[in-house]
């Protein structure tokens, strides 16, 4: 305090005395920047800055601010800046106010905004400096309040880059571009901001390499620093013109270009323009004058007249042939020139011709497209390009046999190729046939002669042609339709019916599917072509892919080129929607393979263009497959076989860098593989289950893969790594993750025995890193309770993490997988960074929600966009973040009017509730019950189904039911003989027989069975119904269907629900119950036991036994888990050996009850041995393949 008074006083008395002059200025300044530094907002410190000071008097003031600057004296610095503002006396003092280097200043321009003085001005002969200032009055002088300076390119050049300059500039750069010695870099480094794209380098070699020479020619100003450059370019003597579009900036004294950048070149390069800009009248004569001009010089050729006026578009007629013209010395003279709407003129010719004038007035278009002017003729206007269409004036017969006859003499013109007849004839639109291949017809010598043309609907004509061959004679009769397409006429040949385009009538729209025999000729051309190397990937390109190749498929087939790889059109089938499968095969030298592939050949603009789908091939299966898998795994963990050696062996000899470095690490860790067992899928992919043993760790591992099937290769294909082999006991879940948590918050307990109880070889590095600072925190975790998440094994782990006095709840997904011969299972953690309630398993952060109140309203929200008929289920899927079995019922609760509101909301644990809904009905209130978890990531809602059983309601399949089995053994004979007596009734349909019986949840197969195989009018005969030993709560039943013909005898297993009090039988599928032991499960779905249908099934087998054409595959495709008797299919020796197999009998077990199994008597004769007698023991099933062998144990006694 005594400090504080101490200064008043003195300030006080100090600006006192110095009122009186009795203290020195510079007293009052010290005095003053002593206050303004400890009280910047004090009032003597906070001074206005003037406005209304001269240029001549700011002027003098910012050379004396640089003069004091350069004198690097401190103590001049407050004679010149306001001592008010301290950061800019301390500046000024620590010289850094001016850039490095500057000692002068040159006023060269002024400006004042406001109270800022701006000066513009020169440093150097070419370096330049801006100042910015402001004044303010400070105790009667003036003093500069605040400074900037920013270095700037010289102020006094102008601003736009003239002609001169740009063309100077330009033609610099032309020289620069040509010279090899200057690198690309240095080139784009001088020349450009920003680099050019990647192929300016690319390009910039080409010319150099093949001696291109560019002159500058002229150029025109577009608009301000942007020129139309026009530049002549020589190679090799012949020349051509271009015109580039470029941008020129002036950037810190230096010039830079850009080409098409913003630009107005309506080039699809960032278009700024409308292509339909005005043409000027005085742009369209000059361009006409030119056209008129190029058209009568004889040294312009069609072509270059096509490019320079049309677009590539050639007018194919223009009132008269131009070659006609020429020679005839025809003069065109412009009489007029009227300007219409977009960008259309009426122009008036006079025709000069032997002395004979004439005038003609058509229209023409003017289209500006790449900064140049096109023409198009319109004539009458039959071109058909959408200005003043009228396209539907009639070709005349005297036109067609004109057009036909010219056609022919083409056809057999030897110098003109298929492509140039096709172009001139048929837009381009390849002919696959003609009645005959055009090159037999040339070498063959017929004479083909036009006889009539009769013209029919639609400009199509019915055409008579004489074949002559070596004096024998046929007449031909042929539908040709003639179309006229921009002023000119193209033939579409259709041999009395349209067979060009999938059966639509005459004419090919775009995207239509070309099929039968047209599409095979092309295929078979297709890869004629594709082997032919005459034939280069552009000419290829355009004949079947309409110009359009990519890079990696012109790679593909160089490389075949270069191998001598031959391919062969095999067999196509062709289907319903267009589409076609090919198998065709390949030879290189003595690699051989045969391969098949989906696709079509869609018409498009005039062309037809193959297009292919991803290639499928046959699938090893069966024994064939297992063999394979026992010696990919046995030679997996082999060290002596190299990795190359062993991707050549199993997988087609591509290696990967991940698949060698991760056998590396199997093999470094002594890891041994060892096939288990498998099972296969109907599309050819398979489930293989293997162990990985290190030391006496062993881990049984599941992966879901292919065998790609080649002649002489079999080629392993795997997709990612499943394991199935999964915990599923929520109890020992919960045991498992208390037990974790219990060690990871024991420090006596390492990281490296951690990982080795818990994580096996997963890399958990991020996870031992929070370990380390939960240890530090000492924090507490107590696992609350566990749920499923799904049906694949994982859980949903909800703990409370206690850390000081705060308590948080969060939910952690994991997965407990099973660990031969070892007492601790592996333990998942899902969410990647133990960061929490991820509700998705991907690691957003997601809360719970425990408030019933909270919950309750979340489902309002979700009930009041449920009921509204107008919100797709698409939008309220944001609402649950799996399955949500509500939205099945959705469709049905509207058709009835349901509309939902919550009773009651009844909160089951943690962020579990249970929703209890009513809604009014026709016949009454109607409820429902919905228990779900309910989460919450800021104001959205999501929900998950729970499957809870509250107050006896069992949900299962997520949908609430109230449910009981059914123990009642007479109420069960009695349903189950009802729904025996309906499924052979003639008037029931299977959808009511699956709502009665299953509640809408039928198996597949029984469904198959109805529709194929089921004696309708059969008499069912029940036999016996029995507890099945095994199955808590499951029936064997036994029964018989009797027909005039057969007794077929069947034994099913089920279960007897009685849901809401409607009936639901269960049958049991021993398929899915026994993954262990498969030989186990001899109970299937569906028997037969009629001999009379299984003598005519086994014979059939033994002649495909005996049929070196069927594979051991498909034989053992006709048993039950593709496992066929070893020793029969030994016979065969990948064909049949010479074997000969005969089926002898098939001999009923005595009780069918007890032994459901037939044996199987054959003979088999062996080359030079004598004829020996086997046989096995067989159960006969239906499945969803139909009926099926299944081999006890895979047994063959003899």
């Amino acid at each position: 305090m005594k400090r504080i008074v101490l200064l008043g006083i003195v300030l006080l008395t100090g600006f006192t005395l110095s009122g009186c002059d009795l203290i020195p200025q510079s007293v009052v300044e010290q005095v003053s920047e002593e206050l303004c530094r400890e009280d910047p907002t004090n009032e003597l410190c906070l001074i206005d800055d003037l406005s209304d000071i001269t240029e001549t008097v700011a002027e003098e003031l910012v050379i004396d601010a640089i003069n004091t600057l350069n004198a690097a004296d401190p103590e001049l610095c407050d004679t010149v800046f306001s001592i008010t503002n301290t950061d800019l006396i301390d500046a000024c003092k620590a010289g850094t106010l001016l850039p490095e280097g500057v000692t002068s200043f040159t006023v060269l321009t002024f400006e004042q905004t406001g109270d800022t003085y701006t000066f513009k001005g020169s440093t150097g002969e070419t370096s330049f400096m801006e100042v910015q200032m402001t004044i303010g009055d400070v105790d009667g002088n003036m003093r500069v309040t605040s400074f900037m300076t920013t270095v700037i390119d010289d102020p006094t050049l102008p601003a736009d880059v003239g002609a001169t300059e740009f063309e100077n500039f330009f033609k610099q750069f032309i020289s620069d571009y040509l010279n090899t010695a200057i690198t690309t870099e240095a080139l784009v480094a001088s020349y450009f901001e920003t680099a050019p794209d990647s192929d300016f380098a690319k390009d910039r070699t080409e010319t150099q390499t093949s001696g291109v020479v560019i002159t500058y020619v002229s150029s025109d100003l577009i608009e301000p620093n942007y020129y139309k450059v026009t530049l002549e370019f020589d190679e090799n003597g012949s020349q051509r013109t271009e015109e580039v579009a470029v941008r020129v900036n002036r950037i810190e004294m230096a010039l830079v270009l850009e080409f098409d950048d913003i630009d107005d070149d309506c080039d699809g390069i960032d278009d700024e323009c409308v292509v339909d800009d005005p043409v000027t009248t005085k742009e369209f004569n000059t361009l006409l004058d030119d056209f008129i001009a190029d058209y009568l010089d004889f040294t312009i050729s069609d072509v270059d007249l096509e490019m320079m006026y049309f677009m590539n578009n050639m007018l194919s007629d223009f009132g008269m042939s131009r070659q006609d013209d020429l020679t005839n010395g025809l003069q065109i003279t412009v009489v007029s020139t009227m300007m219409k709407e977009n960008n259309k003129y009426d122009v008036t010719l006079e025709f000069t011709e032997d002395g004979t004038k004439r005038t003609e007035t058509i229209e023409v278009r003017v289209n500006r497209i790449d900064m140049a002017l096109y023409l198009e003729f319109d004539d009458t206007d039959d071109d058909c390009d959408g200005i003043d269409d009228d396209c539907d004036a009639p070709v005349t017969t005297e036109e067609f046999t004109s057009l036909f006859n010219q056609f022919i003499l083409d056809y057999f013109d030897t110098t003109m190729s298929d492509a140039d007849l096709e172009m001139k004839y048929f837009m381009e639109a390849t002919l696959f046939d003609f009645g005959m291949s055009r090159q037999e017809d040339q070498t063959s010598g017929v004479i083909i002669s036009l006889l009539s043309a009769t013209p029919m609907e639609d400009n199509k004509f019915t055409v008579v042609l004489e074949f002559d061959e070596n004096g024998v004679k046929r007449t031909e009769t042929i539908e040709v339709r003639v179309n006229r397409i921009e002023m000119a006429l193209y033939l579409e040949f259709d041999e009395g019916i349209d067979e060009d385009c999938d059966n639509i009538e005459d004419v090919c729209e775009n995207g239509d599917s070309l099929v039968g025999d047209e599409a095979k000729l092309l295929l078979e051309a297709y890869f004629n072509d594709y082997s032919n190397p005459d034939i280069d990937n552009e000419t290829f390109a355009m004949y079947y892919f309409n110009n359009m190749v990519d890079d990696m498929f012109a790679d593909m087939r160089t490389q075949d080129l270069a191998e001598g790889a031959v391919y062969e059109l095999l067999n196509v089938n062709f289907f319903d929607d267009g589409t076609f499968e090919a198998e065709f095969s390949r030879t290189a030298g003595t690699d051989y393979w045969i391969r098949k592939r989906p696709g079509r050949i869609r018409y498009e603009t005039s062309a037809f263009v193959v297009e292919w789908g991803n290639p499928y091939d046959e699938f090893a299966m069966g024994l064939e497959a297992i063999d394979f898998l026992k010696a990919y795994f046995n030679d997996y963990g082999n060290p002596t076989i190299s990795n190359q050696d062993f991707a050549d062996m199993y997988l087609g000899g591509m290696l990967t860098e991940d698949f060698a470095v991760k056998r590396d690490m199997d093999l470094a860790d002594g890891a041994v593989f060892a096939y288990q067992t498998v099972h296969f899928n109907e599309d050819g992919s398979f489930e293989v289950e293997y162990t990985r043993t290190v030391g006496e760790d062993i881990i049984l591992r599941k992966r879901p893969g292919r065998i790609r099937k080649r002649p002489d290769l079999l080629t392993a294909e795997w997709d990612a790594l499943i394991d199935e082999h999964i915990e599923t006991d929520i109890n020992v879940v919960t045991e498992t993750f208390t037990a974790f948590v219990s060690d990871y918050l024991n420090p006596e307990i390492s990281n490296d025995d951690l990982q080795a109880i818990y994580f096996g070889d997963m890399d958990m590095t991020w996870f031992f890193e929070q370990r380390q600072d939960d240890l530090t925190k000492g924090l507490m975790i107590t696992v609350v309770t566990v749920e499923p998440l799904d049906e694949y094994g994982h859980f949903l782990v909800h703990v409370d993490v206690t850390s000081g006095e705060e308590t948080m709840r969060e939910v952690v997904p994991v997965k407990v997988m099973k660990r031969i011969d070892q007492t601790t299972p592996l333990l998942y953690i899902l969410d990647g960074g133990g960061e929490d309630n991820d509700c998705d398993l991907i690691g957003d952060f997601c809360e719970i929600v425990t408030d019933p109140m909270m919950a309750e309203s979340y489902m309002e929200l979700f009930l009041q966009e449920y009921n509204n008929p107008d919100i797709t289920n698409d939008v309220l899927q944001m609402y649950y973040l799996d399955y949500f079995w509500m939205l099945d019922m959705r469709q049905e609760d509207l058709a009835m009017g349901l509309m939902w509101s919550i009773d009651t909301v009844e909160h089951l644990d943690d962020n579990t509730f249970l929703f209890r809904l009513s809604s009014l009905h026709a016949e009454g209130v109607v409820h429902r019950d919905i228990a779900a978890r309910v989460y919450h990531n800021g104001s959205i809602a999501y929900f998950r189904d729970k499957g809870v059983d509250p107050d006896g309601c069992i949900l299962t399949t997520n949908v609430c039911h109230f449910m009981t089995v059914v123990d009642d053994e007479q109420l069960i004979q009695d349903i189950f003989v009802s729904f025996l007596q309906d499924f052979v009734n003639q008037d029931m349909t299977f959808e009511e027989i699956n709502q009665h019986y299953f509640m809408g949840k039928a198996p597949e197969f029984l469904r198959d069975h109805f529709e194929t195989n089921n004696p309708r009018g059969a008499t069912v005969e029940f036999t016996s119904i029995m507890p099945n030993s095994d199955l808590p709560g499951f029936y064997d039943m036994a029964y018989s269907m009797v027909t005039p013909t057969f007794t077929k005898q069947h034994n099913v297993t089920v279960i007897l629900w009685m849901v809401d009090g409607m009936p639901m039988f269960e049958f049991y599928d021993p398929n899915n119950d026994c993954h262990n032991d498969p030989y186990a499960c001899v109970t299937p779905m569906m028997f037969e036991h009629n001999l009379d249908i299984l003598n005519p099934f086994v014979e059939e087998f033994f002649v495909l036994l005996n049929d070196p054409t069927f594979s051991d595959d498909m034989i053992a495709a006709m048993f039950t888990d593709w496992m066929a008797p070893e020793s029969l299919l030994s016979y065969r020796a990948n064909g049949n050996g010479g074997a000969v197999f005969v089926f002898e009998r098939i001999d009923a077990p005595d009780d069918i009850t007890v032994d459901p199994f037939f044996t199987v008597t054959y003979t088999v004769t062996l080359p030079d041995q004598e004829t020996v007698t086997e046989s096995f023991r067989v159960q006969f099933v239906y499945t969803e393949m139909g009926l099926l062998m299944g081999i006890e144990k895979a047994d063959v006694k003899r």
